[in-house]
């Protein structure tokens, strides 16, 4: 009996298997910038709520109605992410490989200054205290090229005068905003169809950028207890082709 549920099981398991090993990095990628979306909208529904709510106008019944609509946002399940990758697992030594050909194949992870100065690309110097969550001057990416967004590892902004940090933003204290960091680099990208122009996008840094598209940069939300009036400084970001 044992050797008959093998029989039967055992060809199921390896399609399992090679199914997961051959899903393709493209379906992997759409997934995250998916997932990406969905988290963005959310964030955005949460904040006009919160806004909403502060006005003096709004009577307490609307507080409360507002108030409850807040509660049943934040109550809703995250989209799963477990089993996502958010891009192709990371390969031995592809890393240096691919700064010593000028392409990359996945966006680099934990490097040094030194190899964001051999990355050869675009910089953008994106200004934290730009209010426009695209950037001033978005870039425009032609049809068939692709790109990663590479901030650099060290490069910093002060969002007051005690706080500062790199790209990756320093974590929200408030209530239900725990996965939301305050002055993380956000990367915007608007699709382009001829001459019309889609609305935009908020996407992780690490997504595969595919033209045609525009993007831009900023330093992402501010909060009431880090005003961006008071955000200085600049992280460069170097847009560096991909294959």
């Amino acid at each position: 009996m044992k050797k008959l549920i093998l029989a039967i099981f055992m060809p199921c398991a390896l399609v399992t298997v090679m199914a997961q090993e051959e899903e393709p990095r493209e379906l992997a990628q759409a997934r995250a910038s998916y997932q990406s979306q969905v988290k963005f909208a959310k964030q955005s529904y949460l904040q006009k709520l919160e806004s909403m709510r502060k006005m003096p106008s709004m009577t307490k019944s609307q507080v409360d109605a507002i108030q409850a609509e807040i509660d049943s946002v934040r109550g809703q399940a995250a989209v799963p992410v477990a089993d996502v990758p958010d891009s192709a697992p990371e390969k031995p030594g592809v890393k240096t490989a691919d700064i010593k050909a000028g392409k990359l194949t996945e966006f680099p992870k934990d490097i040094t200054s030194a190899d964001w100065d051999r990355l050869h690309g675009r910089v953008i110097r994106v200004n934290a205290a730009e209010e426009s969550y695209y950037g001033k001057d978005p870039v425009s990416v032609k049809d068939g090229d692709f790109f990663y967004a590479v901030p650099h590892p060290t490069d910093r902004w002060n969002l007051s005068k005690k706080v500062s940090c790199n790209w990756e933003g320093v974590p929200n204290d408030r209530p239900g905003c725990s996965g939301i960091r305050i002055g993380r680099l956000t990367m915007s990208i608007s699709k382009v169809e001829g001459k019309q122009q889609g609305n935009w996008h908020s996407m992780e840094v690490k997504t595969l950028i595919e033209g045609p598209v525009k993007v831009g940069f900023s330093s992402g939300s501010s909060y009431e207890q880090l005003p961006k009036i008071y955000y200085k400084g600049e992280i460069r970001v170097k847009l560096v082709p991909a294959e």
